[in-house]
C-alpha cells in the first residue's frame, strides 16, 4: 500500500479535491497569476493532465509569460485512486512554442516545411529578419506584395515614407537586367537577323540613355521611310536609331597602317543620312500632324560585334576606328553592340549602388530609369556655369567650350 504523503491531507479517496492540492503545490511559483487544468485522461493506470500557467506582476496584472505543462500521475498498485505525491511524466513549453503545438492542433500546418510563429507587434521584425537571411522564397514575395496591394491605405502610407521611390526602382531595375540579357543573348546568336534584334530594342529602349523620355508609337513620319526605333528626347525632339546585324565580319578592315570601317558601316550611315533629309525637308508638316519637332534630328546607328569580325582588330583598334569615322560625322553616331550593352550595364549597376548607398534613388537625369521624366538639360551643362546665371559659362574664353554648339547652321 502506498505511504500517505504527509503534507497531503486526507481527502478520503476524492480524485479532483487531491488532484486540485497537487496542482496548487506544485504551481506556487513565484508570480504565478493563475492556472487553468484541464483533465486528458482517467483511466485505470494513468491520471493525464494538462494546464496554462500564467506569470507576471502580482500588483499591475501584467502578463510577462505562459507556460503550458502536460502531466501524467500513475494510479495507486494496491488501492483505488493516483499517486499524487509525484508525478510519473511531465513536460512543458512557454510562449511561441504554445501557439505552435495550437497551430499543429488546429491543422494549421497544411504542407511539410519550416514555421515561425512570433507575437504581433513582432511581425515586421520577423519579416525583415527573414528578408535579411535570404530566407524568403518567389511565392512569399509574391504574396507579400500582393497583401500590400490589398492594403487600403497603402498609397498614403507609401506617400509618407522616404524610401518609397526605392520599390520602384527595385522593380524597374530587375525588369531592366531582364531586358538586358534577352538583347544579349539575341546578339551572341550568329544567325540572329535585324528583326530578331528590333523586337527586343522596341522593347528595351532604355538601353540607348536617360536622355530620351519616351520611344515613339509611330515608325514613319515620311511617305516612303519607315524606321527601326524613333525616339522622344526631353525636348520632344526626334532621335532615330538605325539597327543593323550583330554579325558583321567587315565591320572593321585593315587599310596601310590603319583600320577603317567596313562597306556596312557607309551604308548604314547612308541610310540614316537619307532618313534625316527627309525629316527636315518635312518638318513644318510632322510639327503639324504630329507636334514632334524633326528638323535637325541625330540618328544612332547600331551594328556589329567583336566577336564577329575577320580580321580581329585589338579592342583598342577597333575604338580607334569608330571614333576616327564619327568625328567626322555631324548629326549620327556609330556604336556596337557591345558598347550599347556595356553602357546599359553601367547604367544599372550606377542606379543599383545609389540605392545602396543612399536608401533612394539619385534623381538626377543620368541615374533615372528611362521613362520616367526627365528634366531639359541646360545647354551649357558641360562647362562650369555661375550662380547667378547658370545660362552663361563661368569662363567664357575657355576652349573646351564651342559658342556654336547650341546654334543651327543655316542651311
Amino acid at each position: 500500500m502506498a505511504t500517505q504523503d504527509p503534507r497531503q491531507p486526507n481527502f478520503g479517496g476524492d480524485v479532483v479535491s487531491q488532484l486540485k492540492y497537487r496542482v496548487a503545490t506544485d504551481f506556487a511559483e513565484p508570480g504565478l497569476l493563475g492556472t487553468e487544468t484541464v483533465v486528458v485522461k482517467k483511466g485505470p493506470k494513468a491520471y493525464k493532465t494538462v494546464s496554462l500557467l500564467t506569470f507576471g506582476d502580482p500588483e499591475t496584472g501584467r502578463i510577462s509569460t505562459r507556460t503550458f505543462r502536460a502531466q501524467t500521475w500513475n494510479a495507486h498498485p494496491l488501492e483505488p485512486g493516483y499517486d499524487f505525491t509525484r508525478t510519473a511524466n511531465s513536460w512543458s513549453c512557454n510562449d511561441d512554442e504554445i501557439a505552435a503545438i495550437q497551430g499543429f492542433l488546429n491543422q494549421e500546418f497544411a504542407e511539410p516545411g519550416d514555421y515561425s510563429y512570433f507575437r504581433a507587434d513582432d511581425a515586421s521584425k520577423t519579416l525583415l529578419a527573414q528578408i535579411g537571411r535570404s530566407t524568403l522564397s518567389t511565392d512569399d514575395v509574391q504574396n507579400v506584395v500582393q497583401k500590400l496591394a490589398d492594403y487600403p491605405s497603402l498609397g498614403e502610407a507609401l506617400a509618407d515614407l522616404r524610401d518609397s521611390s526605392t520599390i520602384s526602382s527595385v522593380l524597374t531595375r530587375t525588369r531592366q537586367s531582364r531586358g538586358l540579357e534577352r538583347l544579349r543573348a539575341v546578339i551572341d546568336d550568329p544567325s540572329a537577323i535585324e528583326p530578331h534584334i528590333q523586337r527586343v530594342l522596341r522593347e528595351e529602349w532604355w538601353v540607348f540613355g536617360g536622355k530620351y523620355v519616351s520611344a515613339s508609337v509611330r515608325r514613319s513620319y515620311t511617305v516612303l521611310d519607315q524606321f527601326d526605333i524613333a525616339l522622344i528626347r526631353a525636348d520632344n525632339s526626334l532621335h532615330l536609331v538605325e539597327i543593323k546585324q550583330a554579325n558583321i565580319p567587315g565591320l572593321v578592315v585593315p587599310d596601310h597602317n590603319h583600320w577603317i570601317v567596313g562597306v556596312e558601316v557607309h551604308k548604314a550611315v547612308s541610310q540614316a543620312m537619307n532618313y534625316l533629309r527627309s525629316l527636315d525637308e518635312k518638318r513644318a508638316q510632322i510639327m503639324a500632324d504630329f507636334e514632334i519637332d524633326c528638323r535637325r534630328a541625330s540618328a544612332t546607328v547600331v551594328l556589329g560585334h567583336p566577336r564577329y569580325i575577320r580580321a580581329s582588330p585589338t579592342p583598342a583598334q577597333l575604338a580607334d576606328a569608330l571614333r576616327t569615322y564619327n568625328s567626322h560625322l555631324s548629326r549620327i553616331e556609330v556604336i556596337t553592340y557591345e558598347e550599347l550593352t556595356q553602357t546599359a550595364q553601367r547604367f544599372l549597376q550606377l542606379g543599383q549602388e545609389q540605392v545602396h548607398d543612399d536608401g533612394v534613388p539619385d534623381s538626377s537625369p543620368s541615374n533615372r530609369s528611362a521613362g520616367q521624366d526627365v528634366e531639359p538639360q541646360l545647354p551649357n551643362s558641360g562647362v562650369a556655369s555661375d550662380a547667378s546665371n547658370p545660362w552663361e559659362p563661368a569662363a567664357p574664353w575657355d576652349v573646351t567650350h564651342d559658342p556654336w554648339a547650341d546654334d543651327e547652321p543655316p542651311f
